[in-house]
């Protein structure tokens, strides 16, 4: 018999964004990621404070190597003014 373990809290997935794909030399890894967060803050159906966001995760995987980054969630979380949020 499995046990299903339940989540502490109710979380919810309220919005996406995605950048344009394409070879862009005036662009850096914060305007991608500003241009998804633009997009994911527009996709909500009622719209949302930024205030009312809980926690933010990021995910990347070539930015150490592209822009030798490693530790680029708190870098965005900064740009967002979501600091300290985990």
């Amino acid at each position: 018999m499995s046990r299903k373990k339940k989540l502490s809290r109710d979380v919810a997935v309220i919005g996406g964004g995605l950048t344009k794909l394409g070879l862009f030399k005036d662009r850096n890894s914060k305007d991608f990621f500003a241009e998804a967060y633009l997009e994911m803050m527009s996709s909500v159906d009622k719209g949302i404070d930024p205030k009312e966001i809980g926690a933010i995760y990021f995910g990347n995987f070539t930015n150490d190597f592209f822009v030798h980054q490693a530790h680029w969630a708190p870098i965005l979380a900064d740009l967002l003014g979501q600091v300290p949020k985990p």
